[in-house]
């Protein structure tokens, strides 16, 4: 029994190695960008909703190339928990985030939502997920993750 625990290790490794190195200059990140789009959803049960958040917010502006997926940065501004936004400052690609907190109180209208969809062979790392166009009472824009909203009460 032993012994075939050892080759199956011995076999497993080779074939790791071969993959590795047939894939030379594979980049994940990179082509994971490369092979996911958004798909708007024509209706869907949050759009018109007034939303909230239980935990302090902040919007996060001055997104860095990278940093997030292509629509999201096309919007331009994405929320983040505040608690959570100084970790996100300290990447080496968000030293240029500007972080503006969002005023207690603040309540959120759903205008779109669309799904990043991977393709390819990312689909195999990634899951799809639901992003919300979100416009405040005070009319800025931003996206956040679907589901971290909590509905007005």
């Amino acid at each position: 029994m032993h012994l075939n625990t050892v080759v199956l290790v011995v076999f497993l490794s080779m074939l790791l190695n071969g993959c590795a190195d047939s894939h030379d200059g594979f980049n994940l990140d990179r082509d994971s960008e490369l092979n996911v789009h958004a798909e708007y959803a024509p209706s869907h049960p949050w759009i018109g909703k007034c939303a909230k958040f239980e935990l302090p917010m902040v919007y996060l502006t001055n997104l860095p190339p990278g940093f997030e997926h292509a629509e999201t940065m096309r919007i331009g501004r994405m929320m983040s928990r505040a608690d959570e936004a100084n970790y996100l400052r300290s990447l080496p690609d968000g030293k240029d985030l500007v972080i503006t907190p969002v005023p207690p109180g603040t309540t959120f209208e759903v205008t779109a939502v669309f799904t990043y969809v991977y393709e390819g062979f990312s689909r195999m790392f990634n899951s799809n997920f639901e992003v919300a166009v979100l416009k405040d009472n005070h009319g800025q824009v931003s996206t956040e993750v679907l589901s971290s909203l909590k509905p007005c009460s």
